[in-house]
């Protein structure tokens, strides 16, 4: 008789047909990743200011001139002066607001940005401190002059970033800093006064939480007491204390995963990466913050700086959040998108009796709409729409228009950083909805750019966008 034979396992059957499906899944998600990317990043990469600009575009250098320099002497501040001393000037100015009724901007610099830059490096030099200056803007050859800030604690450095500012009574403010700080990033709350000409603030407290300021970047006064902030991304090239960035982590993942994770992370042979790979995948945020008056923060605790604060997120999935905005009947939010050349605007569906917007509900942000710019943007300020005008019934932006700030190129702006001599190769364009462009006089009311528009009319142009038109307007400085 035959020996038995053994049983041969069978093997599952795989079928020809799924690898191909796969690997085709596979090529058409890489390419649906990839080619928005490769869209933002070829102009960025390629375009260069040219001699002769398009008809479209002003040359705001024409007809502009920088605010000039005024030289206050103060121990903590970068700049030297001929006889070495150290002091502060209006200089490497990141944001600026409008008090209109005082006729008077509000400015936030920091020279020593180019040592200390917490987005884009370097991380040298944290000691030199930035400063808030008021220019009249109406006055002919006007100079700015620093804005002192009354009970500031000493021991408190000062690199001032993003700039918000709710006007309270005639004369009267709460103003909003995104302090790059060199532990970590805050918020700080003043009070300004402006009486005869003169102005003068008081600090209030800061404000720190993972989910607020983590990288803060802008922030938009909703009311005396809460704030929007962009943090632009997840993954900080300047790390906060390790509780804060495992904090921040975790509010994106299960805390196992982001106590791990701070390890690798903190490495220094991915740590200048990963800020790029996130403006990538998309991970800032806006988050709302409320908070107590009555809790004073005089040390530099980010613990202690965190009582009283609720916080909420209100939008995400954005490349590199930077700029952001409300418009005047709080009928929608504006982010800019430095990674993606434009701008989002967010229809906003909940309020309260009052007609304010509700931050806090999850339902409050309709579907976004994708307005683009031809530069990388940067800040962004509300044009309201002028009185009486009507607007398009599709308009998420109710009449208003976005006037928004930003660079042309990375290899422009890097070979401005490397020859100081060079003007920076900055736009401005003005976006509104549907038909109907910005006067002239409407943006001269309200913002500075108004010298590079006075010697010709502001031409306009449609550009489509994923739900209905934008028209831009746009002057180059």
């Amino acid at each position: 008789m035959a020996p038995p034979v053994a049983a041969q396992r069978s093997r599952p059957r795989r079928l020809p047909w799924l690898k191909p499906i796969g690997n085709m899944i596979m090529v058409l998600f890489f390419a649906w990743a990839v080619i928005p990317y490769l869209q933002a990043l070829v102009p960025m990469l390629t375009n260069t200011p040219v001699a002769r600009l398009p008809d479209l575009y002003v040359a705001g250098h024409a007809q502009c001139e920088p605010v000039a320099p005024t030289f206050v002497a103060d121990a903590h501040g970068y700049v030297r002066d001929a006889k070495r001393e150290t002091g502060q000037v209006p200089l490497a100015c990141e944001d600026a607001r409008l008090l209109r009724g005082l006729g008077v901007a509000l400015l936030s610099c920091d020279p020593g940005r180019i040592e200390w830059n917490t987005f884009l490096g370097p991380l040298n030099n944290p000691t030199p401190r930035g400063a808030l200056w008021i220019l009249p803007y109406n006055e002919k050859n006007a100079t700015a002059q620093r804005l002192p800030i009354a009970q500031w604690p000493a021991a408190n450095d000062f690199h001032p970033l993003g700039l918000g500012v709710y006007e309270l009574a005639p004369g009267a403010a709460r103003v909003f800093v995104v302090n790059q700080r060199a532990l970590f990033t805050t918020i700080e709350v003043l009070d300004l006064v402006c009486e005869q000409g003169a102005c003068h603030a008081t600090y209030v407290r800061s404000l720190a939480h993972p989910r607020a300021t983590h990288t803060a970047n802008s922030v938009h006064p909703v009311s005396p007491h809460a704030v929007l902030v962009t943090n632009s991304h997840l993954f900080a090239r300047r790390a906060p204390p390790r509780a804060q960035y495992v904090d921040a982590l975790a509010s994106k993942m299960p805390r196992v995963l982001a106590s791990a994770l701070y390890h690798v992370v903190r490495q220094p042979w991915c740590a200048p990466w990963l800020p790029k790979v996130d403006s990538l995948l998309g991970l800032g945020w806006v988050a709302h913050v409320a908070f107590d008056d009555a809790v004073h923060t005089p040390r530099e605790d980010a613990a202690q700086y965190a009582q009283g604060l609720a916080t909420h997120y209100v939008a995400g999935r954005l490349g590199f959040a930077n700029g952001l905005g409300v418009t005047p009947d709080e009928s929608a939010l504006v982010v800019a998108s430095s990674m993606y050349l434009g701008t989002y605007i967010y229809p906003l569906r909940v309020h309260d009796a009052q007609g304010h917007a509700n931050w806090t509900s999850p339902r409050v942000l309709g579907r976004r709409h994708w307005a683009p710019t031809p530069f990388l943007p940067d800040n962004v300020a509300i044009v309201p729409r002028a009185p009486g005008a009507a607007w398009a019934k599709d308009d998420p932006l109710h009449g208003a228009s976005v006037l928004v700030a930003g660079h042309p190129s990375v290899a422009a702006l890097e070979r401005m950083a490397r020859d100081g001599t060079t003007r920076a190769p900055s736009w401005v364009v003005v976006q509104s909805f549907g038909r109907g462009a910005p006067t002239r006089d409407a943006v001269d009311v309200h913002y500075a750019a108004e010298r590079a528009m006075q010697a010709q009319p502001m031409p306009s142009r449609r550009v489509p966008t994923r739900h209905g038109t934008m028209r831009m307007v746009c002057c180059s400085y």
